[in-house]
């Protein structure tokens, strides 16, 4: 196995890079809630319009610049990953 310099961990926010750079900096299986792209090594998309209600077991990467309405108080934010394209 590769090893990397960098990996990027739960509970944590990401900025500055593209997302297909991100998804090779994680180790672990994760939903993306964010507008689908191609070639994702996702296990599936959350799109931005639909709001989450509750937990859902699996860690997630929200993308803040689609994700409009985030109910923080309803996420588990030790699976969380937020994530913003930098500038």
């Amino acid at each position: 196995m590769e090893e990397r310099l960098i990996l990027i961990k739960l509970n944590s926010f990401v900025s500055g890079t593209d997302k297909w750079h991100i998804e090779n900096l994680i180790e672990f299986d994760f939903l993306w809630h964010s507008l689908p792209f191609d070639k994702s090594k996702s296990k599936g998309f959350i799109l931005p319009q639909i709001k989450i209600k509750k937990p859902l077991g699996i860690p997630l990467l929200i993308d803040v610049s689609e994700v409009k309405e985030i109910a923080i108080d309803l996420l588990d934010l030790e699976k969380t990953i937020f994530y913003c394209v930098g500038s």
